[in-house]
Protein backbone atom coordinates (compact mmCIF):
# COMPACT_ATOMS: atom_id res chain seq x y z
CA UNK A 1 0.00 0.00 0.00
CA UNK A 2 1.48 3.85 -1.08
CA UNK A 3 0.27 7.01 -0.29
CA UNK A 4 0.36 9.23 -2.74
CA UNK A 5 -0.20 12.80 -3.38
CA UNK A 6 -0.55 15.21 -6.57
CA UNK A 7 2.43 16.95 -7.57
CA UNK A 8 2.95 20.22 -7.10
CA UNK A 9 3.99 23.69 -9.04
CA UNK A 10 7.82 23.82 -9.08
CA UNK A 11 7.85 20.29 -8.35
CA UNK A 12 10.64 19.57 -11.43
CA UNK A 13 13.13 21.96 -9.59
CA UNK A 14 12.87 21.11 -6.22
CA UNK A 15 13.42 17.66 -7.17
CA UNK A 16 15.80 17.96 -9.23
CA UNK A 17 17.65 20.51 -6.22
CA UNK A 18 17.31 17.96 -3.79
CA UNK A 19 19.52 14.92 -5.39
CA UNK A 20 21.75 16.80 -6.85
CA UNK A 21 22.88 18.43 -2.92
CA UNK A 22 22.81 14.83 -2.15
CA UNK A 23 26.66 15.19 -2.56
CA UNK A 24 29.25 13.02 -1.41
CA UNK A 25 26.96 10.99 0.75
CA UNK A 26 27.52 6.98 0.62
CA UNK A 27 29.53 7.35 -2.45
CA UNK A 28 31.73 4.09 -1.19
CA UNK A 29 28.19 2.80 -0.68
CA UNK A 30 26.55 3.08 -3.46
CA UNK A 31 29.84 1.89 -5.24
CA UNK A 32 29.35 -1.92 -4.07
CA UNK A 33 28.62 -5.00 -6.40
CA UNK A 34 24.65 -6.07 -6.00
CA UNK A 35 22.65 -8.48 -7.29
CA UNK A 36 20.63 -6.69 -9.70
CA UNK A 37 24.10 -5.67 -11.37
CA UNK A 38 25.40 -8.39 -12.23
CA UNK A 39 22.09 -9.67 -13.62
CA UNK A 40 22.10 -6.66 -15.74
CA UNK A 41 24.97 -7.73 -17.50
CA UNK A 42 24.41 -11.38 -17.96
CA UNK A 43 21.32 -10.00 -19.83
CA UNK A 44 23.13 -8.33 -22.47
CA UNK A 45 25.12 -11.17 -23.29
CA UNK A 46 22.65 -12.95 -24.22
CA UNK A 47 21.87 -14.02 -28.07
CA UNK A 48 18.48 -12.50 -28.42
CA UNK A 49 20.34 -8.99 -27.04
CA UNK A 50 24.20 -9.13 -27.51
CA UNK A 51 24.30 -5.33 -26.42
CA UNK A 52 26.99 -3.72 -27.57
CA UNK A 53 26.38 0.05 -25.95
CA UNK A 54 24.39 0.47 -22.99
CA UNK A 55 23.41 4.08 -21.53
CA UNK A 56 21.91 4.36 -18.02
CA UNK A 57 19.70 7.33 -16.60
CA UNK A 58 20.48 8.42 -12.82
CA UNK A 59 24.22 6.20 -12.92
CA UNK A 60 25.33 7.78 -9.78
CA UNK A 61 29.10 6.73 -9.03
CA UNK A 62 28.46 4.14 -11.90
CA UNK A 63 28.43 1.06 -10.28
CA UNK A 64 25.96 -0.86 -12.38
CA UNK A 65 27.43 0.58 -15.43
CA UNK A 66 31.24 -1.02 -14.15
CA UNK A 67 29.56 -4.77 -13.53
CA UNK A 68 27.87 -4.53 -17.06
CA UNK A 69 30.91 -3.42 -18.84
CA UNK A 70 32.96 -6.23 -16.68
CA UNK A 71 30.69 -9.01 -17.34
CA UNK A 72 29.64 -8.65 -20.96
CA UNK A 73 32.15 -5.93 -22.22
CA UNK A 74 29.75 -3.11 -23.82
CA UNK A 75 30.56 0.41 -24.22
CA UNK A 76 29.12 1.97 -21.35
CA UNK A 77 28.04 5.30 -20.51
CA UNK A 78 25.73 7.54 -18.28
CA UNK A 79 24.62 10.74 -16.63
CA UNK A 80 23.17 11.95 -12.87
CA UNK A 81 22.49 14.66 -11.58
CA UNK A 82 24.82 14.34 -8.50
CA UNK A 83 28.14 15.82 -9.47
CA UNK A 84 30.22 14.76 -6.68
CA UNK A 85 28.72 10.90 -7.94
CA UNK A 86 29.80 11.31 -11.45
CA UNK A 87 33.67 12.81 -10.16
CA UNK A 88 33.84 9.38 -7.85
CA UNK A 89 32.74 7.23 -10.82
CA UNK A 90 34.89 8.51 -13.45
CA UNK A 91 37.95 8.83 -10.74
CA UNK A 92 37.29 5.48 -9.10
CA UNK A 93 35.40 3.12 -12.05
CA UNK A 94 36.88 4.78 -15.00
CA UNK A 95 33.68 5.29 -16.62
CA UNK A 96 32.10 7.59 -19.74
CA UNK A 97 29.98 9.74 -16.88
CA UNK A 98 28.38 13.10 -17.53
CA UNK A 99 26.34 15.51 -15.27
CA UNK A 100 23.06 15.82 -16.46
CA UNK A 101 18.98 15.57 -15.95
CA UNK A 102 15.68 14.54 -18.20
CA UNK A 103 16.60 17.67 -20.02
CA UNK A 104 19.73 16.34 -20.96
CA UNK A 105 17.84 13.26 -22.82
CA UNK A 106 16.80 15.38 -25.18
CA UNK A 107 19.77 16.49 -26.58
CA UNK A 108 20.64 12.50 -27.21
CA UNK A 109 20.52 10.59 -30.86
CA UNK A 110 17.49 8.29 -31.49
CA UNK A 111 19.02 4.90 -31.08
CA UNK A 112 21.91 6.12 -30.46
CA UNK A 113 22.46 2.83 -27.37
CA UNK A 114 21.72 -0.42 -27.67
CA UNK A 115 19.93 -0.59 -24.67
CA UNK A 116 19.20 2.11 -22.21
CA UNK A 117 19.06 1.07 -17.74
CA UNK A 118 17.24 2.42 -15.00
CA UNK A 119 17.55 1.35 -11.67
CA UNK A 120 15.62 3.42 -8.87
CA UNK A 121 15.97 6.36 -10.73
CA UNK A 122 12.87 7.32 -12.64
CA UNK A 123 10.99 7.31 -8.97
CA UNK A 124 13.24 10.23 -8.10
CA UNK A 125 12.15 12.33 -11.36
CA UNK A 126 8.69 13.75 -11.42
CA UNK A 127 9.03 15.15 -15.35
CA UNK A 128 7.96 11.23 -16.03
CA UNK A 129 6.87 11.60 -19.28
CA UNK A 130 10.04 13.46 -20.80
CA UNK A 131 12.28 11.02 -19.20
CA UNK A 132 10.81 7.96 -20.27
CA UNK A 133 9.80 9.07 -23.33
CA UNK A 134 13.10 9.99 -24.91
CA UNK A 135 14.55 6.82 -22.88
CA UNK A 136 12.70 4.80 -24.97
CA UNK A 137 13.62 6.98 -27.94
CA UNK A 138 17.37 6.44 -27.61
CA UNK A 139 17.06 2.47 -27.03
CA UNK A 140 17.62 0.91 -30.10
CA UNK A 141 16.56 -2.40 -28.92
CA UNK A 142 16.10 -3.07 -25.94
CA UNK A 143 15.00 -0.53 -22.03
CA UNK A 144 16.02 -2.26 -18.69
CA UNK A 145 14.07 -0.44 -16.04
CA UNK A 146 14.14 -2.00 -12.06
CA UNK A 147 11.74 0.58 -10.50
CA UNK A 148 9.23 0.48 -7.97
CA UNK A 149 6.31 0.02 -8.92
CA UNK A 150 1.89 -0.30 -7.87
CA UNK A 151 -0.54 -0.99 -10.52
CA UNK A 152 -2.90 2.65 -10.72
CA UNK A 153 -0.80 4.72 -8.35
CA UNK A 154 1.08 7.73 -9.54
CA UNK A 155 2.09 10.47 -7.75
CA UNK A 156 4.14 12.20 -5.41
CA UNK A 157 4.47 9.46 -2.87
CA UNK A 158 4.58 10.50 1.04
CA UNK A 159 4.29 6.63 2.88
CA UNK A 160 4.69 3.70 1.94
CA UNK A 161 3.84 0.29 3.80
CA UNK A 162 6.17 -2.15 5.36
CA UNK A 163 6.18 -5.67 5.55
CA UNK A 164 5.38 -5.79 9.30
CA UNK A 165 2.42 -3.25 7.79
CA UNK A 166 3.47 0.06 9.26
CA UNK A 167 3.16 3.17 7.59
CA UNK A 168 6.35 5.19 6.99
CA UNK A 169 7.39 8.22 5.51
CA UNK A 170 8.99 8.51 2.42
CA UNK A 171 11.92 9.95 1.27
CA UNK A 172 11.56 13.60 -0.19
CA UNK A 173 10.80 14.11 -3.76
CA UNK A 174 10.00 10.01 -4.56
CA UNK A 175 7.62 9.33 -7.23
CA UNK A 176 5.73 6.43 -7.99
CA UNK A 177 4.42 5.90 -11.64
CA UNK A 178 1.93 3.63 -13.10
CA UNK A 179 5.06 2.15 -15.86
CA UNK A 180 2.19 -0.05 -17.48
CA UNK A 181 0.16 2.46 -18.91
CA UNK A 182 2.66 4.50 -19.70
CA UNK A 183 4.63 1.75 -21.77
CA UNK A 184 1.56 1.06 -23.15
CA UNK A 185 1.00 4.11 -24.76
CA UNK A 186 4.52 4.52 -26.19
CA UNK A 187 3.65 1.71 -28.69
CA UNK A 188 4.72 3.37 -31.78
CA UNK A 189 8.71 2.59 -30.67
CA UNK A 190 7.83 -0.50 -28.14
CA UNK A 191 6.85 -3.64 -29.66
CA UNK A 192 6.57 -5.84 -25.96
CA UNK A 193 7.07 -5.60 -22.03
CA UNK A 194 7.26 -7.69 -19.35
CA UNK A 195 6.97 -6.68 -15.80
CA UNK A 196 8.57 -9.38 -13.05
CA UNK A 197 9.26 -9.17 -9.26
CA UNK A 198 12.72 -7.44 -8.70
CA UNK A 199 12.52 -6.51 -4.81
CA UNK A 200 15.93 -4.71 -4.02
CA UNK A 201 17.44 -5.50 -0.47
CA UNK A 202 18.78 -2.50 1.79
CA UNK A 203 15.88 0.36 -0.04
CA UNK A 204 12.76 1.79 2.01
CA UNK A 205 10.51 0.65 -0.84
CA UNK A 206 12.14 -2.37 -1.59
CA UNK A 207 9.36 -5.07 -1.92
CA UNK A 208 7.90 -2.53 -4.21
CA UNK A 209 10.43 -2.89 -6.73
CA UNK A 210 9.47 -4.53 -10.13
CA UNK A 211 11.72 -5.51 -13.60
CA UNK A 212 10.70 -3.94 -16.71
CA UNK A 213 11.90 -6.08 -20.03
CA UNK A 214 11.05 -3.64 -23.00
CA UNK A 215 11.97 -4.30 -26.58
CA UNK A 216 11.85 -1.98 -29.13
CA UNK A 217 10.37 -2.57 -32.55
Amino acid sequence: MLGVVPIEKGEIAKAKKYWADQGETDLGFYDTEQHWSKRLGEFMKQPEVMAKSVFEFGCHVGRNLRVIKEVSGCKVAGIDVNKHAIDYGKENNKLSLKVGDHNSLKQMKTNSFDVCITVSALDHVPAIDIALENLVRIAKSWMIMIEPFEYGAEGKLVEYMDKSGKMNPATPYTYIWDYEKRLAALRKKILEFTIDEMPLSGVNLGPYYKLFIVKMR
